[in-house]
């Protein structure tokens, strides 16, 4: 064993928690403590029962693939698993308290897996973190050899640093992961999606960026802006108002282009301070383009069929409405009676159960704000 004293100790557990918010670097640092404390083997490990995601998989004094097919072949079937796992989270012990020889000869984990890196004496500990089952071993370099006292002080020393550093990690991967879940759906919403921090930008969608180059929109000042002067006043006033969280929307027109939006401003993090809810330094801002007299396109008209259960038939006389073609150039398009066409008609009018055209106009742009 290496010289070991206070001045390593501390380097390792500085180590050790630098390696929570950089992964990589497990394997480095499992390596500096065997190398520290003079063992063969290692293997760190943590893994979900449910899913069986790998959130560690380190064994770098030994056979690199040694993780990835023990949790592949045996982690999950072999005898010892109950065992280990029942032990205390964080508290040393050895394999051969729990494992007698009899079982480690006809255990096919120890013969297939164990046996070729040459791992002898195994001490190790149970680091399950959540509904994670975790774990964090040790051997000695000779099967003739076992533990002294000062590596098995130094061992249990440090299991609390990285246990605690594992549940870092697990907490970083699933941050990382959610966050990732999170803004993959943002990406793909047809609603504008701004995220302003501390009166910055931080993050805006794909569907943000096209509504910028559009030109009616804009950021300023580390907010969201219009370049009409009208509609910048109004859309000022809606978002400075400081004694709602999350107050109704916002309708602003581009008569320009005769189109509308509607705007809603939302608090991402409202905390309670006294009782009280309290706004978050953070402004999350969705704008939804109402489309004005943009012409619908087919997918949509289909989607919203989809819904009343429209025949084929159905959905194009539906189609041709809404682009305000009339039904005589529909019948003649389609080869077919006028009579026909108007029946058809009536039967959307009635699945979607409304009395006019008005209204089938007016069912359909909800479905499609509250599509995007």
């Amino acid at each position: 064993m290496h010289h070991w004293d206070e001045d390593a100790y501390d380097r390792l557990v500085r180590q050790i928690y630098e390696a929570a918010n950089n992964p990589e670097s497990w394997n480095e640092t499992v390596n500096d403590i065997g190398d520290l404390l003079d063992f063969g083997v290692i293997h760190l490990m943590l893994v979900s029962c449910e899913t069986g995601f790998e959130y560690l998989g380190s064994a770098p004094r030994g056979d690199p693939d040694f993780s990835a097919e023990y949790l592949k072949d045996f982690a999950f079937e072999e005898f010892r698993r109950a065992r280990i796992f029942s032990q205390p989270t964080g508290v040393a012990f050895d394999e051969r308290l729990i494992v007698s020889e009899e079982e480690k000869h006809n255990a096919a984990a120890h013969q297939e897996l164990l046996s070729p890196p040459k791992i002898y004496n195994i001490m190790g500990a149970n680091m399950s973190v959540g509904d994670c089952r975790g774990w964090f071993g040790v051997t000695t370099k000779r099967a003739s050899e076992d533990f002294s006292d000062e590596q098995r002080g130094a061992f249990q020393r440090l299991l609390p640093h990285i246990l605690q550093s594992m549940r870092i990690t697990k907490a970083n991967i699933d941050l990382q992961i959610s966050k990732s879940l999170a803004f993959d759906t943002v990406e793909e919403l047809s609603s504008a999606v701004f995220l302003f921090l501390n009166q910055q930008l931080v993050s805006v969608n794909r569907a943000g960026k096209d509504l910028l180059k559009e030109g009616f929109f804009a950021v300023q000042n580390g907010t969201l802006a219009c370049r009409h002067r009208i509609a910048n006043r109004r859309l000022r006033d809606y978002l400075d108002q400081s004694d709602q969280l999350m107050p109704g929307p916002l309708l602003l027109r581009d008569r320009a282009r005769k189109t509308e939006y509607c705007v809603r401003r939302h608090d991402p993090t409202p905390h309670f301070s006294n009782g009280d809810v309290r706004g978050s330094a953070g402004q999350l801002v969705s704008v939804t383009k109402l489309r004005g007299n943009e012409a619908p396109l087919f997918g949509d008209v289909e989607g919203f069929a989809l819904f009343y259960g429209l025949s084929e038939a159905e959905i194009h006389v539906l189609y041709a409405v809404l682009n305000y073609k009339s039904l005589k150039e529909l019948a003649a398009h389609r080869g077919v009676n006028l009579d026909t066409v108007r029946k058809q008609l009536k039967s959307v009018m009635a699945k979607v159960d409304v009395a006019s055209q008005k209204e089938l106009f007016q069912m359909f742009e909800r479905f499609r704000i509250l599509g995007s």
